[in-house]
């Protein structure tokens, strides 16, 4: 009987939300007494398997692999609006955050449309429902596993490559996001 807990990480598999997910995965991987599980979209399964052939060499073989669980439909890079370069470069001053408001944030935070988004909730539903972890580890740029977690009550972490400013700014009072804190 396996007497390990068991996590699920979900994240979005573009590197600079996925990277800290990798990161702290790996850490607990090295821990034996975790069952550690990855969901993403394809394209990070290859960075998955780097990470279990890394963990295997530097432990002499003495620990368990991460398991990759591939998420159905399209990733954020996928789904973002045809035409968009993703995550383009903007130019500094009105005229660039203006461009980054119209561009970069809905291709950051909202790239799916309604049928793609619930392609990735059920995915993920059914992974959580599958692997049974003890607690989810979610990116929380990775909406459908946020609420795929709400949804079904799992036990969930989030857990993020930003700092505590990116993630409560919006919910400071008084419009405090624009003049209370510096950029």
């Amino acid at each position: 009987m396996d007497t390990r807990r068991s996590l699920l990480f979900v994240t979005n598999s573009e590197l600079g939300q996925a990277s800290v997910i990798l990161a702290v995965a790996y850490e607990f991987l090295l821990q034996r007494e975790y069952e550690v599980h990855i969901a993403s979209f394809p394209a990070l399964q290859k960075d998955v398997e780097q990470l279990n052939d890394t963990a295997a060499r530097l432990s002499n073989g003495a620990c368990s692999a991460i398991e990759f669980h591939p998420l159905a439909g399209k990733s954020m890079k996928e789904a973002a609006p045809p035409g968009t370069e993703f995550l383009d470069l903007h130019a500094p001053g009105t005229t660039g955050a203006l461009f980054a408001y119209d561009n970069v944030l809905p291709a950051t935070f909202a790239p799916w449309h309604g049928t793609q988004y619930m392609i990735g909730y059920s995915s993920t539903v059914e992974i959580i429902n599958e692997t049974a972890p003890d607690l989810v580890i979610v990116d929380p740029l990775f909406s459908q596993g946020v609420d795929a977690c709400n949804a079904i009550g799992q036990k969930c972490l989030i857990l993020s490559p930003n700092t505590l400013k990116e993630l409560v700014l919006d919910r400071q009072p008084g419009g405090g996001a624009l003049w209370k804190f510096p950029a």
